[in-house]
């Protein structure tokens, strides 16, 4: 599902609303390692990607704000192809690491694990700066409905208004 974790970093339903598509027409949909997911195991695994990136995006987009530096993920400056490598890999990237094990745990640091790589650092971040505080929230406060939703006959409509209504 890493298709799901890509689509919401880069804030493109498409993919996801595919995914969920494919499954719903009984077409094979295959998981991060390659095995075939069931029919109705898929809207519950793409929910679950969801509401985790969402919470750790949240997570970063806060942090980045509380300690000066939610400047430096606006699109504009992490869209240049030289961002990662000329800003955040020896500039960015080191401090947020400090500032995460120092704060862990947290959603990007479970207790007893190491902080994420700073490349998968620098993508959260850069997804991050895709949303406001103000849509990753609502995204996290609708969980509940869309998981209750899931249990329903309007699974995959549901999944797919949550969706796209954050992502646009």
């Amino acid at each position: 599902m890493d298709v799901v974790w890509d689509a919401l970093l880069e804030r493109n339903a498409t993919p996801i609303l595919d995914i969920i598509t494919a499954a719903a027409a009984g077409l094979p949909v295959r998981d991060r390692h390659g095995k075939i997911m069931t029919s109705d195991g898929v809207p519950i695994a793409v929910f679950g990607q969801g509401s985790l990136v969402f919470q750790r995006l949240l997570y970063l987009r806060l942090m980045a704000t509380e300690n000066g530096f939610v400047d430096e993920m606006a699109p504009e400056r992490t869209g240049d192809r030289y961002w990662y490598p000329s800003q955040f890999k020896n500039g960015i990237g080191p401090k947020l690491v400090e500032l995460l094990e120092a704060d862990a745990p947290s959603p990007l640091i479970r207790s007893g694990s190491k902080p994420p790589s700073l490349f998968m650092l620098g993508g959260l971040f850069r997804g991050a700066g895709r949303y406001r505080a103000s849509e990753l929230e609502r995204a996290l406060a609708e969980l509940g409905t869309v998981e209750t939703a899931l249990r329903g006959d309007l699974a995959v409509e549901a999944l797919s208004v949550w969706f796209t209504s954050i992502l646009g």
